[in-house]
């Protein structure tokens, strides 16, 4: 009896739980921005215009509904607006996560206790970029990876994507507009308690201001999946 519970403990120390995954529409939106132009995909445009409103300042805000073929892929579900249809109505951003999530530190960011993992302040270390290529091993005794998130975004005409570099300033693309990207009121998410909602601030060079997030009204909650894995480096813990 003893030993099933040991085993029972042992494997709840070593469980990674992540509390949702990415909706229809976030894929959608991340396979627009890497490939926007139908010709190269061999696909039909078919786009069905719902409204345009024009806000002045140069901005107007429109929606359409498109039709996005992925072919037949069976873990790809029906959004709200039908299967491979995808309806942008106000805009987003979805974040793409590259690094392993087995991995319990990031160089890119500063390391925490066993309670508070994947924290976004950026590490306080002096490392310069050429000690980090030469010898990144000695930089940390830590599991770490080179890969940084990917940010993709849709809105009022505005599309691209950017990353955050290691020492926390955003590196932006978009084809039609020069934009700069504030984050706010970053922190470590604890695995027990209340958590925080970070906001994202991006800015236009005609003087306008677009936020988003900051509490849970501005976030899309998803949980068409749940996934469990377990790890030898991790110890439980919440991504959000």
């Amino acid at each position: 009896m003893k030993n099933y519970i040991y085993l029972l403990l042992l494997l709840f120390i070593n469980t990674l739980l992540y509390s949702q995954d990415k909706s229809i529409s976030s894929y959608a939106l991340i396979k627009d921005v890497e490939t926007n132009n139908k010709l190269y995909s061999g696909l039909v445009n078919v786009s069905v215009p719902l409204y345009q409103i024009n806000l002045g300042n140069e901005l107007t805000l429109a929606s359409s509904l498109t039709y996005e073929s992925n072919g037949f892929r069976p873990h790809i579900e029906a959004d709200i607006v039908g299967l491979n249809w995808n309806a942008n109505l106000f805009g987003k951003i979805t974040r793409e996560t590259n690094r392993p999530l087995t991995r319990k530190y990031s160089l890119y960011y500063k390391q925490v206790n066993g309670n508070e993992q994947d924290c976004f302040k950026p590490s306080s270390f002096t490392f310069t970029k050429k000690m980090l290529l030469e010898n990144p091993t000695s930089t940390s005794d830590e599991y770490f990876t080179w890969m940084t998130d990917k940010y993709y975004f849709d809105f009022l005409g505005y599309k691209g994507y950017f990353v955050i570099d290691h020492n926390g300033k955003a590196i932006v693309f978009c084809e039609n507009a020069n934009l700069t990207v504030g984050i706010n009121n970053l922190g470590c998410q604890p695995l027990f308690g209340e958590i925080t909602f970070s906001e994202i601030t991006l800015k236009d060079d005609k003087g306008n201001t677009f936020i988003f997030g900051g509490s849970s009204n501005e976030l899309e909650i998803n949980y068409h999946q749940l996934n469990v894995d377990y790890s030898e480096y991790a110890t439980p813990s919440v991504y959000n």
